[in-house]
């Protein structure tokens, strides 16, 4: 089982430090031997919302799993898995992001969490 660190956005565009996307290539390069990725790092929102929200896109298009950054109503926790006949759950926050205009239905840390449930937002438990 191969889990990864996605330190990019899919947005659209390609570019480097100190905005990181990637070519929508490597998600089809990903998708034939990594079966999860976590998104919520500090380059998650190099491209605001809509890379965010292109990201989980091509991630979902791709066919690979990831826990970390996810639209509400979906927020999860964990992303939960059977390896072999042991049940693993995967959790993934950011301590902090590089963009300073985050919104808010997007769930990347622990605080956000809080927030949210402050706000009555039902978040699932772990």
């Amino acid at each position: 089982y191969v889990v990864g660190n996605l330190e990019t956005t899919f947005s659209g565009e390609t570019s480097s430090y100190p905005k990181f996307s990637t070519n929508d290539l490597l998600a089809d390069d990903l998708s034939s031997f990594v079966n999860l990725v976590f998104t919520a790092n500090n380059h998650c929102y190099d491209f605001g919302t809509k890379g965010v929200e292109r990201t989980i896109e091509i991630l979902d298009e791709f066919g690979i799993n990831y826990v970390g950054t996810n639209p509400l109503p979906k927020i999860r926790r964990t992303f939960d898995t059977d390896l072999k006949g042991h049940k693993l759950s995967f959790l993934n926050y950011t301590q902090f992001i590089n963009e300073t205009k985050k919104d808010p239905i997007y769930c990347v840390t622990a605080d956000d969490l809080y927030h949210l449930q402050n706000r009555g937002i039902l978040i699932p438990e772990a």
